[in-house]
């Protein structure tokens, strides 16, 4: 079954990819914040809604333990437009 995702989900995912590529670790909620120019508190409740999802998991409390599960995403997901701001 498909993973409807919002256009704000899809890009923090695209987000946290990139610059898993580019740095070769996690961002965290402050540099999501600052590269999406949103508020953390957005970032963390899209965080929390992926999570719920299956889509990221996160590893304990610490800072930049975020995993994107590659068998949640990819084909399996698709982009939904949302009527209100994701």
């Amino acid at each position: 079954m498909a993973r409807n995702l919002t256009l704000g989900q899809a890009t923090l995912i695209t987000t946290i990819r990139n610059f898993q590529h580019i740095h070769g670790y996690t961002p965290s909620i402050t540099e999501l914040a600052q590269t999406l120019d949103r508020a953390r508190g957005t970032i963390h409740t899209r965080l929390k809604s992926l999570q719920r999802r299956g889509i990221l998991v996160r590893h304990g409390s610490r800072a930049r333990a975020l995993e994107i599960m590659p068998q949640k995403t990819g084909s399996q997901c698709k982009f939904v437009q949302s009527s209100s701001a994701a």
